[in-house]
């Protein structure tokens, strides 16, 4: 009798702290919202679409003072994605610049990288210089512009990104660069 007096007392005590907790994100299709895909990280979100497209290559000048070089000129790889999410508000993300005819740069994305089917995060550090955050509403069409210059990216099996929000991580479909 004590047992069955004691989960009684404890699925009582889950559901007043459920009922305290708010508003929970929905795994049912039907709700706009997004929903929690990936138990390995805190608060992963997945978005309806979050699709590698193709990459572009864009060039940089040299840094040029006194008439010497100080940073070589170069060329960077980026990845475009298509990108949208359900939800029944606007979120905040970091990025470099508000949204240019649907096209958004993130700022501290993730990575994770898949050789011979074992995937593991990529240790990027950043400094936080330049972060601003914008506002990409929900059910809209963006193009998300992410850096891909990394030498663990480029060799990999299959990447994943991610947009990370101040509500939680989008993390892209798995791709691969040398496949488009």
């Amino acid at each position: 009798m004590n047992q069955k007096y004691a989960v009684a007392v404890f699925l009582a005590v889950c559901l007043i702290f459920a009922a305290q907790a708010g508003p929970t994100l929905s795994i049912v299709s039907a709700q706009p919202q997004c929903r929690i895909f990936d138990a390995n990280t805190n608060f992963t979100l997945a978005p309806e679409t979050f699709r590698f497209l193709r990459t572009e290559q864009q060039g940089f000048p040299p840094v040029v003072h006194d008439g010497a070089i100080i940073v070589p000129a170069t060329t960077n790889t980026f990845g475009i994605f298509a990108f949208r999410y359900h939800r029944a508000d606007a979120m905040t993300f970091w990025g470099f610049g508000e949204p240019q005819n649907g096209r958004f740069q993130p700022k501290f994305t993730s990575y994770r990288v898949s050789q011979q089917e074992n995937w593991h995060d990529l240790a990027i550090g950043y400094c936080g210089n330049g972060a601003v955050s914008y506002t990409l509403q929900p059910d809209t069409d963006y193009e998300l512009k992410i850096p891909l210059t990394f030498d663990s990216v480029a060799g990999a099996d299959q990447v994943r990104v991610s947009l990370n929000s101040l509500d939680g991580m989008f993390w892209s479909e798995p791709f691969q660069i040398s496949a488009r």
